[in-house]
């Protein structure tokens, strides 16, 4: 940031924000607390986060996202025949 270069100075707190915030562990309350205010805050503080991670997925892992990363709520139920690896 003093040398003018960019930074994810936000970004950086906000991951040690969540690593402090109480019951964000928890299996139960990990996923609602990511995607209904971290993952959202993240992609403000970092344009293009959500994007970059979603595209990531795609290309090195052949992976497509039922919950967008930043996205409150789901756009569609997950497809379960995938899981099941019946297609």
């Amino acid at each position: 940031w003093i040398m003018d270069k960019d930074t994810h100075a936000g970004a950086e707190v906000l991951r040690e924000l969540k690593g402090l915030t109480p019951g964000a562990s928890l299996w139960y309350t990990k996923s609602a607390l990511d995607h209904l205010f971290f993952q959202q805050l993240q992609d403000y503080l970092s344009p293009g986060y959500a994007w970059k991670v979603e595209n990531r997925a795609r290309r090195e892992f052949g992976q497509e996202s039922w919950w967008g990363f930043a996205h409150p709520t789901p756009d569609r139920a997950p497809d379960l025949s995938k899981a099941w690896g019946t297609q």
